[in-house]
């Protein structure tokens, strides 16, 4: 229903019955002009855009502190050449869509790196990895020394090449 929302009257249309139902006493003539003729007025994504470009309104600050070697890849967050800005905008709006969202902090093998230098050479580095909620198809956590921890998760990817 979410993505139905999103995308707005088109959307709706091709939903047919599932959001439009057609009447019990209504031919499939008329029902087919009503569905026609039927608008969805989308206020949904106009207010899902609003409220997540206002945080973004202005670049992300980045805190004297924090070190070079990671405002030097703040412009490339998840190694498809998303900035931090433009990734926290993106998972933001997709909390707001459907109420959460998730977010997979990853680092490449270093096997065989054995020093730091060896680790640079090799360009591997954390990067993040957006996850929307319905590419999550199971997850499992446990309760670990006391602390519920994450233990499995499967989720849904489309890989092309």
């Amino acid at each position: 229903m979410i993505e139905c929302l999103k995308w707005g009257t088109k959307a709706m249309r091709l939903a047919g019955n599932l959001y439009l139902p057609q009447w019990p006493l209504e031919d499939n003539a008329s029902y087919q002009h009503r569905l026609c003729t039927s608008f969805l007025f989308n206020a949904f994504a106009q207010t899902i855009e609003s409220l997540s470009g206002r945080p973004f309104s202005e670049a992300v600050n980045i805190n004297d502190d924090v070190p070079q070697q990671i405002r030097d890849e703040l412009d490339d967050v998840d190694l498809e050449g998303r900035s931090l800005h433009n990734f926290a905008h993106d998972v933001l709006r997709a909390g707001l869509s459907y109420g959460h969202t998730h977010m997979l902090v990853d680092f490449p093998s270093t096997t065989g790196a054995a020093t730091q230098a060896d680790l640079q050479k090799s360009g591997a580095r954390p990067y993040i990895q957006h996850i929307f909620p319905q590419q999550v198809l199971y997850w499992n956590a446990e309760r670990i020394n006391g602390v519920m921890q994450l233990t499995e998760l499967r989720i849904w990817e489309l890989v092309s090449g």
